[in-house]
């Protein structure tokens, strides 16, 4: 392969282990990148992690050395900002990328990229590929919509048969998990990044603290977004984790404080105070990681299977924010 198109490979998934071997060969030293003709790429590296820790990846580019170069001085800056959920919102959405790339691959290229991620993926004549049935169990487990339970693959011999976007998209979790491990594994970071660093997590802060500041403890049932009114109606049913997950953090954001959230609760049928409570307090942070999580993002609740957007749902990216638009829609009524 000429290293045109080694560059093009490594430009679009620098995860790979082929394009850590290319890095190497093409890459200058870090601290070359704080001279005047090279600077310009850390700048590009901190709109990359900026951007991707808002969901947000591209996967139309015009210079693929500086796509790759870029990806290697984001996992840099992200490292420096020392915080487990910044590593996984940036994985996350570099994953994302990488799926939608995958998806419009030759077979041979995305069976490269699943050999490389350690999955033996065979290719049967008729374009489908097989995978087996444990690889399959261990990858999928992780994903929540239901379309991925094993009752909705063909199984035979062990194997579980999957089309091309269904191979992409297991690539595309365990790639998540490979770039957070990269993060991870970063031993230290130089001291001109973490100026990079600093200003990504005060950056991010200030967008935290503008939802923060607003007070929603008046804002009745009638307010909540449709996400979470549909949640509601049916916590009598039973809610999956994610859906819990996002009700609670959700009301305790709002002004529900334990008590609250665990008598929303009862109303299940299966009602187990001692298990409900652990379960609450744990994503509260006051049992386990004692990490108090944050209420997900519209996009995250839209691949959860629980987004049913109104007209008050449009140009916002979190249920926060709907409730802030109709808290300014009131002082103007």
């Amino acid at each position: 392969m000429y290293i045109s198109e080694e560059i093009r490979w490594a430009a679009k998934y620098p995860f790979d282990s082929r394009s850590k071997e290319l890095l190497e060969l093409i890459a200058y030293d870090v601290s070359e990148y704080t001279e005047d003709d090279l600077r310009f790429l850390l700048d590009k590296a901190y709109e990359r992690a900026s951007k991707a820790l808002d969901h947000k990846y591209r996967i139309i580019w015009d210079n693929d050395y500086q796509e790759v170069v870029t990806f290697y001085l984001a996992l840099l800056i992200i490292r420096g900002v020392e915080e487990d959920y910044i590593y996984r919102v940036f994985s996350d959405t570099e994953a994302r990328r990488a799926y939608d790339l995958l998806r419009e691959e030759e077979d041979k290229n995305i069976l490269s990229i699943a050999n490389n991620l350690g999955f033996k993926v065979e290719v049967e004549k008729d374009g489908r590929f097989r995978l087996s049935y444990i690889e399959f169990i261990k990858v999928s487990r992780e994903l929540s919509a239901i379309h991925w339970k094993l009752y909705n693959f063909k199984v035979e011999a062990g194997r579980v048969y999957l089309n091309k976007r269904n191979l992409a998209r297991l690539c595309s979790q365990r790639i998540k998990e490979v770039i957070y491990e990269m993060i991870k594994n970063i031993p230290s970071v130089p001291e001109f990044i973490l100026s990079y660093s600093n200003r990504l997590r005060k950056d991010k802060e200030k967008m935290l603290r503008k939802i923060e500041r607003y007070d929603f403890s008046d804002m009745g049932e009638e307010l909540f977004p449709p996400c979470i009114k549909w949640l509601m109606d049916r916590i009598g049913g039973g809610l999956s984790h994610p859906g819990r997950f996002t009700l609670v953090t959700f009301l305790h954001r709002i002004g529900y404080n334990t008590e609250d959230i665990i008598n929303v609760f009862r109303r299940v049928p299966d009602f187990n105070e001692r298990l409900t409570r652990y379960q609450v307090e744990h994503i509260l942070g006051m049992k386990g990681s004692r990490i108090e999580y944050s209420v997900p993002s519209c996009k995250k609740i839209k691949s959860y299977g629980f987004c049913f957007p109104d007209e008050n749902c449009r140009y916002i990216r979190h249920p926060l924010q709907y409730l802030i638009k109709l808290k300014k829609r009131e002082r103007h009524d």
